[in-house]
C-alpha cells in the first residue's frame, strides 16, 4: 500500500487518564431494576444485572441522569461478562429524536472484563446509555457501570496505509451526498479540487443531511480521515460508520462506530478525525461507508485533499529535542495548523506546549 507522513498528532504517547468521572453507578445498590423499562426488564441478583435472550430483539438502560456537556467526549465503562462472546451496541442518548443518540459497542467474552467506548460530540446536558443485545443469545452479566468526562489521550500516527483518497493529486475520487435542499458540488477553490458542500436550511436531525465516503471498512480498526476545510464557522460535526445493504429484499442500514467531530474555521485548516469502526449489531453487516451528518449546519465549505488511513507499525516519532525549520508548518495535539513557517524562531516563540513540526512532536519550551 501506499505510505505517507502526515504531520498530526492528538496527544502524547502514554497518558490514558481522564478528566474526572461524571456518573458511577453499581447494581450493587439496587434490589429490582431502577431504569424505565423498554420491553424487556432485567433483573438483578446478588448486585449483579442480569439479562438472557428473550427470543426477540432487545434492549435496555444501564445508566440515566449522567451529567454532560454539550460538544464534549465521554468515556463509558462497563464490568460485564457473558455466557458467550459477542460484540453488543451501546448508544449514549440525550433524546429519542433524530440525531439524539451517538452509537457505539461493546466487546464481551465469558470473562469478567471493563469493556470501554467513547463516545464523541454528545448533544445534551443529561445522557443516558441503553444497551442493545438486540439478537445476541447469550446470557450477560453487568457488576457496574462508570463515565468519564474526556477520551482516552490517542495517538495519531505520522506514517500510515493510506486507504482511500478523494480530491488529491493522487485520486480523481468525489464524494456522494443528500438529505434536504443540500448541493454537493464539485469545484475548484484557491486551485484546488474541492467537494463545495452548501446547505441552505438546518433539518431536524443532524442526520437529515449526510456527506458519504464510500469504502470497505474492517471492524476492530482504528481509521483516520484527515482534509482541509474551511467555510462558514461551525462545531462539534459528527461523523460515524455506516453498513447498507439489502436482506431477504429490504434494506438495512446500522451503525459501526463513531469518529471524533470537528470543527469548521472561515481559513483553510488541516483536520484530522478518527475512530474504531465497530462490529455494531450484526458483525455479518460490514461497514461500508462513512457518513458526515451535516443536517444541522447551515452554510457552505469547501474541503479537499481528503485521505483516510490506518496506523503503520510504530507511527509515531518521538519528541524532538530540538525546533527544527516547518516547511510542512506546525500543528498542535488537535490537528489544527497552528503556524505556516520556514523561520524556527517563530516556532520556538509559540506559547509552551508540544507540536508537531515536520512530522515530529516537539516541545517548545
Amino acid at each position: 500500500m501506499k505510505k505517507f507522513l502526515l504531520s498530526v498528532v492528538a496527544a502524547v504517547m502514554g497518558l490514558s487518564t481522564y478528566a474526572a468521572t461524571v456518573y458511577e453507578k453499581s447494581f450493587s445498590e439496587f434490589d429490582k431494576f431502577p431504569y424505565y423499562v423498554m420491553g424487556y426488564e432485567p433483573t438483578i441478583e446478588n448486585g449483579i444485572l442480569k439479562s438472557s435472550y428473550p427470543g426477540s430483539w432487545y434492549q435496555y438502560f444501564i445508566a440515566d441522569g449522567i451529567s454532560t456537556t454539550a460538544g464534549e467526549s465521554y468515556t463509558a465503562t462497563v464490568k460485564i461478562k457473558a455466557s458467550m462472546a459477542g460484540s453488543l451496541a451501546l448508544n449514549m442518548g440525550w433524546g429519542w429524536g433524530d440525531g439524539e443518540q451517538l452509537k457505539s459497542s461493546i466487546n464481551v467474552t465469558t470473562e469478567w472484563s471493563e469493556a470501554k467506548t467513547t463516545f464523541n460530540g454528545v448533544g445534551g446536558a443529561s445522557c443516558n446509555l441503553v444497551l442493545q443485545p438486540g439478537t445476541f443469545e447469550g446470557d450477560i452479566e453487568i457488576e457496574w457501570v462508570k463515565v468519564e468526562d474526556g477520551a482516552p489521550a490517542v495517538e495519531i500516527p505520522t506514517t500510515g496505509d493510506i486507504v482511500a483518497e478523494y480530491y488529491t493529486a493522487n485520486s480523481d475520487k468525489t464524494v456522494a451526498g443528500w438529505g434536504g435542499s443540500a448541493t454537493f458540488e464539485n469545484v475548484e477553490e484557491d486551485g484546488k479540487p474541492c467537494v463545495k458542500f452548501t446547505n441552505p436550511t438546518a433539518t431536524d436531525g443532524a442526520w437529515g443531511v449526510q456527506m458519504a465516503f464510500m469504502n470497505d471498512f474492517v471492524a476492530g480498526t482504528t481509521y483516520y480521515l484527515g482534509f482541509d476545510i474551511k467555510g462558514d464557522a461551525a462545531k462539534g460535526i459528527a461523523t460515524s460508520y455506516q453498513s447498507a445493504g439489502e436482506e431477504n429484499g429490504s434494506a438495512y442500514y446500522e451503525d459501526k462506530g463513531s469518529m471524533t467531530a470537528f470543527d469548521v474555521t472561515p481559513e483553510w485548516e488541516h483536520v484530522i478525525i478518527y475512530g474504531e469502526c465497530t462490529a455494531g449489531s450484526n458483525p455479518e453487516h460490514k461497514a461500508n461507508r462513512l457518513l458526515m451528518n451535516l443536517g444541522k449546519y447551515v452554510g457552505t465549505f469547501y474541503m479537499t485533499n481528503v485521505t483516510i488511513y490506518t496506523a503503520k507499525g510504530d507511527g509515531v516519532e518521538t519528541v524532538g529535542a530540538a525546533v527544527e525549520n516547518a516547511p510542512q508548518g506546525v500543528y498542535n495535539l488537535q490537528g489544527i495548523r497552528v503556524l505556516d513557517t520556514y523561520d524556527a524562531s517563530a516556532v520556538r516563540n509559540l506559547p509552551k506546549g508540544i507540536y508537531v513540526v515536520n512530522g515530529k512532536k516537539t516541545v517548545v519550551k
